[in-house]
């Protein structure tokens, strides 16, 4: 019987796996037609899993994200063992009947190749999961010390104990999250990525306070290069500020005002240590106060900033509150003034999106914000190694 060569099953599956449908009807297909494609197809479709979230979408570099249960997981594995070395990417929403289930624990440990899990409670009613008592928690560090393993993600676990988190950690997200600090863990962990989410002020102050067996911080900020924060209230604001003094190679930062009453003053500050290494600056705010500032303090941020950085990319979003007055004037073209400068030498990109909430607001004054990229970025819009992308929405609530 002729067989295909290798290399070319692979061909014709990494085609497919560009061109499929989000479902990828083709590769399962070939899969179920010709055995020489079984092993191969497999790869591509269980490399991204996802665990009772039906709404999962794929994560990059992953185009498709297979979805599954608790009880089809553990009889997948159960009759299919091959499938766990092809598991790369897990989002699994824990419940309840899994905490103790054996049969599901040892198919969790058998996964080989893990390399990014995303680990979160059921929603309604919390469940009573121990972190440190829990059979589960056996399951989760076999995966977190593999050697493929790099990327995590946890949400709403409120005993999460430090020494757990891998040696080999890179990207960390969190939200909700509670630390345990003791034991302490073996060896330092330098992350690269960090994302922070809501109420988690007292875990950064736990991260950054931790010490190794050894005394060092758990956390090599030092190493750090990229970090999204979200901004809930002003503790989260007042740790921020600490965090960032401690870190001095950032290239990536995102900031995401969630309050309204909050203000990002005193950001430039927040930003010395790393301003010789920041590229990218995203911020999100809010505009609520019917002030004559739209956009929020950041602007004078950015003056502060000139002649002191090397960051190419800004990319700015506003958010104008329901019933907020806010000027469609050349109080907008504020920020073209600063950014044209010899002071940003090295700016390439701003992305400034505005967005309108409305509910039957009578104004004109979306219309208005949109043919502000012609009246009021002159200076940007004509300049031909800069890239400018201006963007206008409104959204009803």
């Amino acid at each position: 019987m002729l067989r295909l060569p290798l290399d070319i099953v692979e061909t014709v599956v990494d085609i497919l796996t560009q061109e499929d449908d989000s479902n990828f009807t083709s590769i399962k297909a070939c899969a179920l037609v010709c055995h020489d494609f079984l092993p191969i197809s497999r790869k591509r479709i269980f490399a991204s899993l996802s665990i009772n979230d039906r709404h999962a979408r794929p994560s990059p570099p992953y185009v498709y994200i297979h979805k599954t249960t608790s009880s089809r997981f553990r009889e997948l594995l159960t009759t299919s063992p091959i499938i766990a070395d092809y598991i790369r990417n897990l989002k699994y929403c824990v419940r309840e009947k899994d905490l103790e289930d054996d049969a599901l624990i040892a198919s969790l440990k058998s996964m080989t190749r893990l390399q990014s899990l995303t680990i979160w409670k059921g929603l309604g009613t919390p469940i009573p999961w121990n972190w440190s008592t829990s059979r589960s928690r056996t399951a989760f560090r076999h995966l977190f010390h593999l050697p493929t393993f790099n990327d995590l993600s946890l949400y709403s676990i409120h005993d999460f104990i430090v020494a757990d988190l891998p040696l080999n950690l890179k990207n960390f997200r969190f939200q909700r999250l509670r630390l345990l600090p003791a034991p302490p863990p073996s060896a330092q962990i330098k992350i690269y990525a960090m994302s922070i989410g809501c109420q988690c002020s007292p875990t950064i102050k736990q991260l950054y306070e931790a010490r190794t067996e050894n005394g060092e911080a758990v956390i090599d900020l030092t190493s750090l290069n990229s970090l999204e924060s979200e901004l809930y209230d002003s503790d989260d604001v007042e740790i921020l500020r600490n965090l960032l003094g401690h870190c001095t190679g950032l290239a990536h930062v995102k900031i995401e005002i969630v309050d309204e009453s909050l203000s990002l003053a005193g950001l430039n500050k927040m930003l010395s240590p790393s301003l010789k290494t920041l590229k990218h600056l995203q911020i999100k705010a809010i505009f609520e106060h019917d002030d004559i500032d739209p956009y929020c303090g950041i602007a004078d941020e950015l003056e502060l900033m000139s002649s002191r950085n090397v960051v190419e990319i800004i990319d700015i979003q506003i958010i104008i509150l329901v019933d907020v007055e806010c000027t469609d004037g050349d109080e907008w073209g504020r920020l073209d003034g600063i950014l044209t400068q010899p002071a940003w030498p090295h700016l390439r990109s701003l992305i400034l999106s505005i967005a309108v909430i409305s509910h039957a607001r009578d104004d004109e004054l979306e219309e208005n914000l949109r043919v502000m990229a012609a009246t009021q970025f002159k200076g940007i819009s004509s300049r031909e190694m800069m890239s400018f992308k201006f963007n206008v929405i409104e959204d009803w609530v």
